[in-house]
């Protein structure tokens, strides 16, 4: 669930949502469920394997003048990552460690399952 790209007066959030009973199979993916600026999403009991460099992601950033970008009050139970293998670190994702796309760590970037 991607919610407002920019913060273009009119776009709202997406709220109140369900993510769940799916399954997701990656090889060599980004990752499995990314809920992004969107705002009191359950996600639960879907099943995500393979490989990749994030299984379950939420994700935002502060607010402007004019939007509210963050992602707030979402729950994520229940959710079945035992077959998936998280990517380590590498070119791409250290290129792109800057606290957005990948978590920054002091070796470059950093994922997980959640």
């Amino acid at each position: 669930m991607l919610g407002p790209v920019t913060d273009r007066e009119g776009a709202g959030k997406l709220s109140g949502g369900t993510i769940r009973k799916n399954r997701v199979h990656l090889k060599d993916g980004y990752e499995g469920i990314h809920v992004r600026k969107c705002d009191d999403f359950t996600v639960s009991n879907n099943v995500i394997s393979g490989e990749a460099y994030y299984g379950i992601r939420i994700s935002g950033r502060s607010g402007t003048r004019k939007s509210d970008l963050r992602a707030l009050n979402n729950t994520v139970k229940g959710n079945d990552m035992k077959d998936l293998r998280i990517r380590e670190p590498d070119k791409y994702s250290n290129n792109h460690a800057d606290g957005r796309m990948f978590a920054e760590s002091p070796e470059g970037s950093a994922t997980a399952h959640i």
